[in-house]
């Protein structure tokens, strides 16, 4: 990923010289695709180079250009038959680099020429989580009129809405949820059966649902929008924790306020027989929970 890096710290100002001497290791299809010099570009593939070669990380041009949103660039290759749904080493599909980078024109390119809208990479993230997570709703909005699975998890078991509520994404999370986003995350099951949660303990990190999410990140507005949309209150996260735990242990007192209200349990224990008084952050919220 230097490669990107450089990209990001050197193409802005569009310096042609700038890029080429940090791609000295690329195949020559690649650096010119980089670039953006569509001329060069179209002289290569007319000489019958593979519109699909790759580099050292299985990145083709194609992936380069979603990366910097080139739609030009991306058009000439899918024209000279570039493949749409190649993957780099991280298992990345150049619209997962469209969605997470926000390019929304590209998007709709790629979509339009066979792109896997469900595509997952490595860590079993689609488009869609990429897009959530950075904050682009116009092309959530397309993926899910694209019939994205807007619940499909990622092998940390996060889904788009989690992803919203715990990245702060209000108007994304209303939007999900308008589309049938699952309030739960499809945990609920999960972590209300004490015995399968302390089986899963050891394996997983963190299984939790976008309202305990929300709640132990300090989004206020998010954590009433779940509530309002029928959120388990007390449903359960890591150790057992409901999202009356996280927000008292993250010391977010107006959240501990709002639960209450919505009949948290204030005397909930977690696996590891922790009350939710126990790890309050602060006074403040101890007399909350006092009350």
């Amino acid at each position: 990923m230097a490669i990107c890096g450089i990209l990001f710290l050197y193409s802005a100002d569009g310096s042609k010289l700038l890029i080429e001497l940090y791609l000295t290791d690329e195949p020559h299809i690649i650096k010119v695709s980089i670039i953006g010099d569509t001329g060069e570009l179209q002289k290569i593939l007319n000489s019958g180079v593979d519109a699909n070669t790759q580099n050292a990380n299985m990145w083709t041009s194609l992936h380069f250009a979603a990366f910097r949103g080139k739609i030009e660039i991306a058009k000439m290759l899918l024209e000279n038959k570039a493949d749409v749904n190649l993957r780099n080493h991280r298992k990345w599909t150049p619209l997962h680099w469209a969605a997470s980078n926000g390019h929304l024109d590209m998007v709709r390119l790629l979509v339009e020429h066979g792109a896997e809208i469900n595509a997952r990479t490595e860590d079993g993230s689609t488009p869609l989580h990429w897009a959530t997570f950075e904050g682009h709703i116009g092309i959530v909005a397309y993926l899910i009129e694209k019939n994205a699975n807007i619940n499909a998890e990622n092998r940390s078991g996060s889904t788009p809405l989690d992803l919203a509520a715990t990245e702060g994404r209000v108007e994304i999370s209303i939007l999900l949820l308008k589309n049938g986003a699952d309030v739960e995350g499809g945990k609920k099951d999960i972590w209300n059966n004490q015995k399968m949660a302390r089986r899963l303990k050891a394996k997983i990190g963190d299984i939790a649902t976008p309202l305990y999410h929300a709640a132990a990140t300090g989004h206020l507005e998010i954590t009433r929008l779940l509530l309002e949309n029928k959120a388990d209150v007390n449903a359960r996260g890591r150790y057992m924790r409901t999202p009356l735990h996280a927000a008292a242990l993250h010391g977010y007192a107006d959240i501990v306020c709002l639960l209450l209200k919505n009949k948290a349990d204030a005397n909930a224990i977690t696996i590891n027989n922790e009350t939710v008084y126990s790890i309050a952050k602060s006074d403040e919220i101890r007399k909350l929970l006092k009350k």
